[in-house]
């Protein structure tokens, strides 16, 4: 199966209806899944017409439901487009989920929660989050440099690296294990 989340670009009723076959709504698109007896939790950071993101409440609402409901032995992985730390990128760091330390108290209450997965960078990126990974997929698209690279010429964004995902594999002892694959 394959489970999409908008990000930044995207129109919540256009992705709701034709994407989804759901009723028309600006509400976040939130989703919960059982995958085998992990959970993945697919939080909406978009704010429509805005790059950065945010989580509304309505959607930690949502999420603390989910983990209510959740497995108490089963892992559970969140899910959202705009990453909510700091990765030294000169765009994105400006647009990345606004009052992160919201969304890290929830994480760091939950020792179920064995990870957060993100997008939005434009660039494969790792670090820790509320003392769990935070896994930043590449771009299926273009690449964006970091503060290092601001000097360079045409670095910002860059067109010419292959797309590419990443694949996450959580295990029978809830470790998570991330591969970062060319998709040309």
């Amino acid at each position: 199966p394959i489970y999409a989340l908008p990000g930044n670009h995207d129109d919540r009723v256009a992705f709701r209806t034709i994407l989804l076959g759901e009723s028309a709504s600006t509400a976040p698109i939130n989703h919960a899944h059982r995958i085998g007896n992990l959970t993945v939790a697919l939080l909406d950071s978009s704010v429509p017409g805005e790059s950065g993101g945010r989580l509304a409440e309505e959607t930690y609402g949502w999420l603390h439901g989910v983990l209510a409901a959740a497995p108490a032995d089963a892992p559970v992985l969140l899910a959202l487009h705009h990453p909510p730390a700091h990765l030294f990128s000169p765009v994105i760091d400006e647009i990345s989920l606004a009052e992160p330390e919201k969304l890290a108290e929830v994480v760091a209450a939950d020792k179920r929660i064995v990870g957060v997965i993100t997008g939005h960078a434009h660039s494969a990126a790792t670090t820790t989050f509320a003392g769990r990974p935070l896994l930043i997929s590449p771009s299926t698209a273009s690449v964006l440099g970091g503060e290092w690279e601001l000097e360079l010429p045409h670095r910002v964004m860059d067109y010419a690296p292959d797309p590419a995902i990443a694949l996450h594999i959580i295990d029978e002892n809830h470790r998570i294990t991330t591969h970062f694959r060319s998709v040309a």
